[in-house]
């Protein structure tokens, strides 16, 4: 194996208060180090920089190894692009706030491209919960335990961005998609390495938390232009439903009845590789059956609003 590279990781960062020291503690960790941790803020009101700054002092991370960038009001698009271009490393590593990266991630990703002679290598983001509320978002959304290759977790040569190009910066969600897309049509499918771990397990703990996420994926997705005429599927079948109820109450509790049982029962089996994903929370279960409509209506009044929204326009 070769000498292990330069490598800078970027981490966007907006009143991460709460879960920066977890981010943190994982990168001081790392059986491969970084050679700069760029950290890029757009405007934190919370302790978050002084988590950082002090983190720094511990670990012995000087001026030359931390940068704490300000980007008031950046998108995390913009912020990425504020990192990559700061950065002086040869290969640049991407995480979040909020996710924990196993000890050998960076050695594991490093090694892996080093294997596959591959300039963009993604690792696995493993999502899990704990609390009964928590877990059943994390069942109707990524799969409890599930793994996923995500962005937050990956590592790409500078070279990847001169093909590829950088973020769009005006999205709160789904930049990372389009970006992942232009890789995957420029290099092939993911280059995806298994054994790169991190973990993510902070998901809305109420309802109104879940709809304001879901409200805001959704509203930046529509405007990505990532989903296709697919959407209108979830508010079709909603208005069907709803007109069922009024005009045919069996033939509209059937169809609700079908709805719970498809995507508040099987469908977090199938997110979860498993007919027994709450573990020991089984209110979990009950929880998901209810929570899946909180979750689809909220998209599917998204989609109605944008759509309205996008013909006053025109």
């Amino acid at each position: 194996m070769t000498a292990a590279p330069k490598i800078a990781i970027v981490i966007p960062i907006f009143n991460e208060a709460t879960t920066l020291s977890f981010l943190l503690a994982g990168i001081a960790e790392q059986t491969l180090a970084p050679n700069e941790v760029i950290v890029i803020d757009s405007g934190s009101t919370d302790a978050g920089v002084a988590i950082i700054e002090k983190w720094a002092v511990d670990n012995s991370f000087g001026e030359e190894r931390l940068r704490v960038i300000a980007n008031p009001g950046g998108m995390p698009g913009a912020n990425r692009n504020r990192g990559i271009t700061a950065a002086k490393s040869e290969w640049i590593a991407f995480i979040d706030a909020g996710i924990v990266p196993s000890p050998d991630w960076l050695a594991c990703l490093w090694s892996c491209a080093e294997k596959k002679q591959a300039k963009a290598i993604f690792g696995l983001c493993h999502f899990e919960a704990e609390r009964p509320f928590e877990k059943a978002v994390c069942s109707l959304s990524y799969g409890c335990t599930a793994t996923h290759p995500v962005l937050p977790a990956s590592l790409f040569h500078r070279s990847v961005f001169n093909k590829v190009g950088l973020f769009r910066e005006d999205l709160r969600t789904a930049e990372d998609i389009l970006w992942m897309r232009a890789v995957e049509q420029a290099y092939g499918p993911k280059m995806i390495c298994k054994s790169a771990l991190v973990y993510y397990r902070h998901f809305p703990t109420n309802v109104s938390a879940v709809i304001r996420k879901w409200w805001i994926s959704s509203q930046h997705a529509i405007q990505a232009g990532i989903y296709s005429w697919k959407i209108w599927i979830l508010p079709g079948f909603f208005a069907i439903v709803i007109m069922g109820l009024v005009m045919r109450p069996i033939i509209g509790v059937s169809l609700l009845s079908i709805y719970i049982l498809a995507r508040g029962v099987f469908d977090p089996m199938r997110r979860s590789h498993s007919l027994a994903w709450w573990g020991k929370s089984p209110s979990s279960a009950l929880i998901a059956m209810w929570l899946c409509l909180v979750i689809d209506a909220a998209k599917s009044l998204c989609i109605l609003f944008a759509s309205v929204r996008r013909l006053k326009q025109d």
